[in-house]
């Protein structure tokens, strides 16, 4: 959800005198980090991703700066949703690669 300020807030939305212009402003850069991960069966795998986009955002509107592209990364070897990862995406790519 993107709050409605009237003024560009998102990296990839500016045209480059636009980024230049609000970065004279206001140097301030947000980057959105978050995990791309299981949370069980109540929320989306980018919840985490979404809630930084969101803190950001807010942020940006609030106080000025520009939000870069979000950044997912995802690290999730061990923890409870492992084996269900492996056997769900793991099953999936090997699929696809086959």
């Amino acid at each position: 959800m993107r709050l409605s300020t009237g003024v560009k807030t998102l990296w990839s939305e500016m045209f480059p005198f636009e980024f230049k212009q609000l970065l004279a402003e206001c140097p301030v850069v947000y980057l959105p980090l978050g995990l791309c991960e299981p949370h069980g069966q109540v929320s989306a795998f980018g919840l985490d991703t979404i809630k930084a986009e969101w803190l950001c955002q807010n942020a940006a509107s609030s106080v000025g700066g520009i939000v870069a592209p979000s950044m997912g990364y995802h690290i999730h070897e061990t923890g409870n949703h492992a084996r269900w990862l492996e056997d769900t995406v793991g099953g999936l790519v090997r699929k696809i690669l086959i």
